[in-house]
């Protein structure tokens, strides 16, 4: 089900961790010589090692076999691709006749027929069952599947166009998604409109005014859960910042400013 995920020791040790509207198929007992399960959706997979019995997840229309490593597999039925990615030892992808190694750091990308491999950052693939989505340059679309699943809603956007768009960034996952949608159209400048488990995203249409200073950022911004705004310290109290970290304002103030660095502000 949405915003659910689970994990599981199968009777190898093998550990598993299955994304939201995912499906695992496994026995009681492996039995033979491999140890096969049939995935449709995502699940990060730590295999417990036996060269003599390789362990292999089926997916619609492609396979990994393992020995002892640790992946990721996506195989959701509404995308047009599937993904194997490797956080440790290696794995075989197969499609039909065709297959490939992988080393640690690699994805393969199955679509169309074609199986292509190429290296990644693997945070975004190998860690979604922790407290965080994590997103490196990924078109908004995926992003929003990824949410999608998560929450139980349905996306539909305003302009074909804004699906194109591309962001690197994090958002928490145990947060009421109104929020998220707060910190999404604080960073995109898009806006996300909810309404009975439904998200209408359109380009915003308000503007926006580059701050002269992290202060300026910091003092005009509204927290979302209370709606109330910062005020504005004293030249006194600023002065005193750098030697008054434990000042509730601090932590934040300092990660606005280190972003509004990193931006060229």
């Amino acid at each position: 089900p949405a915003r659910a995920e689970y994990c599981l020791t199968l009777e190898d040790g093998t550990k598993v961790w299955l994304a939201a509207t995912s499906r695992l198929k496994y026995p009681v007992n492996f039995v033979g010589t491999s140890r096969e399960v049939y995935l449709e959706g995502e699940a990060f997979f730590d295999v417990a090692r036996d060269t003599s019995k390789p362990f292999i997840v089926n997916c619609a229309t492609f396979s990994v076999k393992a020995l002892g490593t640790s992946f990721d597999v996506s195989c959701y039925n509404d995308d047009e691709f599937g993904l194997a990615t490797l956080a440790s030892g290696k794995i075989e992808v197969a499609l039909g006749d065709q297959k490939k190694v992988l080393s640690p750091g690699e994805q393969a990308l199955i679509k169309e027929q074609s199986l292509s491999v190429k290296e990644v950052n693997i945070l975004p693939y190998t860690s979604w069952m922790e407290d965080r989505l994590y997103f490196f340059n990924e078109k908004l679309e995926s992003i929003m599947k990824r949410m999608a699943r998560w929450y139980g809603i349905e996306v539909c956007y305003a302009d074909p166009g804004i699906r194109e768009l591309h962001f690197t960034g994090n958002v928490p996952k145990y947060t009421d998604i109104e929020k998220v949608f707060d910190i999404l159209e604080f960073a995109t400048h898009l806006d996300f409109s909810l309404e009975k488990g439904k998200v209408l995203i359109s380009r915003s249409k308000k503007t926006w005014q580059r701050p002269r200073n992290w202060l300026q950022l910091l003092t005009s911004w509204v927290c979302p859960s209370t709606g109330r705004r910062p005020t504005t310290p004293s030249a006194s109290t600023r002065s005193a910042w750098p030697r008054r970290r434990s000042c509730a304002i601090w932590p934040a103030a300092k990660r606005i400013r280190k972003t509004l660095r990193a931006c060229g502000m």
